[in-house]
């Protein structure tokens, strides 16, 4: 990223921020040599601290190259020059469940929605690493907090998903999409519901509605959006990649 300039990160990571005046790597995969983008990380977070993509990749490329405990570190500097960020607590929270640290990880989480209480990305999360048994009783907590949320209403359809709840399911996925319809990760989970359980017309309007909406976010759209493999692919083609991305990989 060159600047000086003003960017909305391509996640929604917030409202637009400045970008540094150095070239840093977008993502950790960006620079085949981890110290030269360390350093370019380094400078981009020193410069720009509130950019918080910056300081999410600097920790995501030492987690890639066998250093959590430097991705931590990195991420509690962030959150004390950015406090309240949910993206910052959700990168913390997902690198303790990578390296296999479920305790740590709930723990984490259990903080970040103190901190942040209405946070609907935090509260999905929630849901989707609750127990089995306290999975409803996590989405009724996150309904009360922030119930016009399109990720804590997704994370419900996603229950009602699981339980071959057909009618329920379809009913909150076209509530999650009402409420945003620029998440593209929401439009894959819908549209592979409806491969699984609709009607070829149901299909059909699913697809129809997300081409419509022509969404610029989420987290795993945005991660098969960026592939340079999927450079100048249809919208629909990106669509059911993503579909395979939500079967077959973690969240980012």
């Amino acid at each position: 990223m060159n600047a000086e300039k003003t960017s909305k990160a391509d996640t929604p990571y917030g409202a637009a921020v400045p970008i540094p005046s150095i070239s840093v790597p977008s993502t950790p995969n960006s620079f085949p040599n981890y110290d030269l983008a360390r350093l370019a990380y380094k400078a981009g977070t020193t410069q720009c601290p509130s950019f918080v993509p910056l300081w999410i990749n600097a920790a995501a490329l030492e987690e890639k190259s066998g250093q959590p405990s430097k991705a931590r570190a990195l991420l509690e500097q962030a959150r004390l020059r950015n406090p309240k960020n949910d993206w910052i607590w959700l990168a913390a929270v997902r690198t303790e469940e990578r390296a296999g640290k479920e305790r740590a990880a709930e723990a984490l989480l259990a903080r970040a929605l103190k901190e942040c209480p209405t946070s609907g990305r935090l509260w999905a999360e929630a849901i989707r690493t609750a127990s089995v048994a306290s999975r409803r009783a996590k989405a009724a907590d996150a309904l009360k907090k922030c119930d016009t949320d399109a990720l804590v209403a997704a994370a419900v359809a996603a229950l009602f998903y699981q339980d071959r709840k057909v009618d329920k399911a379809r009913s909150w996925l076209a509530r999650a999409v009402a409420l945003d319809s620029d998440l593209g990760d929401i439009w894959a989970m819908y549209y592979k519901f409806e491969m699984q359980y609709g009607t070829p017309e149901q299909q059909q309007a699913v697809m129809e509605k997300f081409k419509k909406a022509d969404p610029k976010h989420g987290e795993r759209w945005c991660r098969v959006v960026k592939d340079l493999n999927n450079a100048h692919l249809p919208s629909e083609t990106l669509l059911k990649k993503c579909v395979v991305d939500l079967e077959t990989l973690p969240p980012p």
